[in-house]
């Protein structure tokens, strides 16, 4: 009984604050207790400092709430809500809901931010005022913190907007979002479950413009655990989903086909011929009634041939890709 007390402590004395932080870092935990530690220590040795670090936590059942306590004993900056299972994209729409920064970054409850990822962030938006939505490289390590590899990201927002055929460009965990620059009311769509980043981007991605920072300033884990490692057959349907539906595509009566035989596609020398086909239709489809540039879709569809014989950086030892 003495935990959930002390929480309703920590989040009076955050609610007490008059100032607005420039930043809230939101993120959402649910059962996160094995690195949930580790991820919100790398927010608080931050160099920048003016945040909120707005944690979900989304009915969890290890000791995710426990450490959370702790947490929030130690730092005002710390905002706890507690609540029963909604799942992720619910969970984030909460914590934007209750977000009081002007700047939203986001972070998952196993990854780990370099110490000055929201420094470089904020310091990007102030020099191109342009820029809506900033994400960095990262490097992916597994359970022990063993680095994997190194993302190798697009940076310019015509080469990202062109990368969304076939993957997502942007790690959702790094990304830093300015409210004052984005379309009013957005929130992430419950429809697209495991890959509601990527259908936010590409809604978005027609009114306002992307960067990613190429220094690794997130280590993204992989355990296991998160919807990327168990529920990539769902992710993957429906990352082609939005792509059919926010993209030129829709208007093709191929438009669906193509959307799922480019998107994070690999195989051999048999395939290979029909991937080459749908990019083709790609890239002569978008000539006409698309709206992505031409030049840097046809770059980003020629990378995708060396791409298509190798296997995906998750599976593979240590490289960058």
């Amino acid at each position: 009984m003495a935990k959930p007390r002390r929480l309703k402590m920590a989040e009076q004395k955050n609610e007490a604050l008059t100032e607005t932080p420039t930043v809230s870092v939101i993120m959402p935990v649910f059962n996160g207790g094995q690195y949930l530690h580790d991820a919100i220590t790398s927010i608080l040795n931050q160099t920048f400092e003016d945040y909120e670090l707005l944690i979900v936590n989304d009915g969890s059942t290890d000791n995710s709430m426990d450490i959370l306590n702790e947490f929030a004993e130690q730092d005002s900056r710390i905002r706890i809500f507690s609540r029963s299972n909604h799942g992720l994209i619910k969970t984030l729409n909460f914590a934007l809901n209750h977000a009081r920064g002007e700047l939203i970054a986001r972070m998952d409850a196993d990854d780990i931010s370099s110490p000055t990822r929201l420094a470089e962030q904020v310091q990007f938006f102030a020099m191109h005022r342009d820029i809506a939505i900033v994400g960095t490289g990262y490097e992916y390590i597994d359970n022990t913190g063993n680095k994997l590899g190194r993302r190798q990201i697009q940076t310019e927002h015509e080469n990202i907007v062109a990368s969304f055929f076939f993957g997502n460009p942007i790690a959702h965990p790094s990304v830093m979002l300015h409210r004052d620059r984005l379309p009013m009311n957005w929130q992430y769509d419950c429809d697209y479950e495991g890959a509601e980043d990527l259908a936010l981007w590409l809604v978005l991605s027609h009114a306002v413009k992307f960067a990613n920072l190429p220094e690794p300033l997130l280590q993204y884990r992989i355990s296991g655990q998160s919807q990327s490692d168990t529920k990539q057959d769902i992710q993957w349907a429906n990352a082609c989903k939005a792509i059919y539906l926010n993209t030129h595509l829709h208007q093709l009566k191929s438009g669906a086909q193509i959307s799922q035989e480019l998107y994070n596609r690999r195989g051999g020398f048999t395939a290979y011929p029909r991937f080459l086909w749908r990019c083709v239709q790609l890239t002569y489809s978008n000539a006409f009634t698309g709206d992505v540039p031409i030049w840097p879709l046809l770059k980003r569809t020629m990378a995708a041939q060396i791409a298509f014989f190798k296997t995906p950086l998750r599976q593979t030892p240590l490289h960058e890709e």
